[in-house]
């Protein structure tokens, strides 16, 4: 069971919406859904059991958070390999990446 909003969650309960969360995301990833708030219907849908746990277990901002992070990490995945493969990949400080400004453009 989700806390409150005005609470903080315990150990246990985070450990249960992580748990949920990665169950919800295995769901997503099985079903080729990457963005499940442009996606809901479907992702509720295809994962209905995944998405009442996962609302469940979670607070409602947690929720929110973790559905847009996926789609962040995506994206940043996707722009991270596009620019490997133009070779306009550089690593930084303690193996970062980012984008070689000086790379040239095709």
């Amino acid at each position: 069971m989700a806390p409150r909003p005005d609470e903080l969650p315990m150990r246990e309960q985070r450990k249960q919406c992580w748990g949920s969360r990665d169950a919800w995301f295995a769901c997503l990833d099985k079903n080729n859904i990457i963005n499940p708030i442009d996606e809901e219907v479907k992702a509720k849908k295809a994962c209905p059991k995944e998405f009442k746990k996962f609302e469940d277990s979670c607070v409602h901002s947690w929720v929110e958070y973790f559905n847009k992070k996926r789609v962040l990490d995506f994206r940043k995945e996707q722009m991270l390999r596009e620019a490997a493969e133009k070779g306009q990949l550089m690593t930084g400080p303690a193996g970062s990446f980012s984008v070689d400004p000086n790379a040239p453009r095709k």
